[in-house]
């Protein structure tokens, strides 16, 4: 018995059916924004703190927030760029070398680290 072709679903319906590129776009624009929420949650307490006592925010976490806000950004442009369903897709494949080998994460999800 042959076996059954499946479809990545974050981008094809079970049938192989593309989703439409402005609703991937949009949904994934979210997600970037729920990333980035999330990853700066566990820091805003320094910038609470800054705000209700002055104390300075360790410069390592002023550039950690920093990065994530950037990397936010910079994933919605590119999202944003991707003018067709191959481009989109591009984004979530991991980067590999020249011997095809993993070299790491797709862009979608290199997020900076503290």
């Amino acid at each position: 018995m042959a076996e059954e072709e499946t479809f990545d679903e974050r981008f094809y319906y079970p049938d192989g059916t593309k989703k439409d590129l402005d609703g991937l776009k949009e949904l994934w624009k979210r997600r970037v924004n729920g990333e980035a929420r999330s990853l700066l949650t566990d820091t805003d307490w320094y910038v609470v703190r800054k705000s209700e006592a002055d104390k300075a925010i360790p410069d390592n976490i002023s550039t950690y927030r920093a990065a994530v806000r950037t990397k936010a950004n910079d994933l919605q442009t590119a999202i944003d760029n991707c003018d067709t369903f191959d481009k989109f897709v591009a984004l979530f494949e991991p980067e590999v070398d020249e011997k095809g080998e993993w070299a790491g994460n797709p862009p979608i999800a290199d997020w900076p680290t503290l």
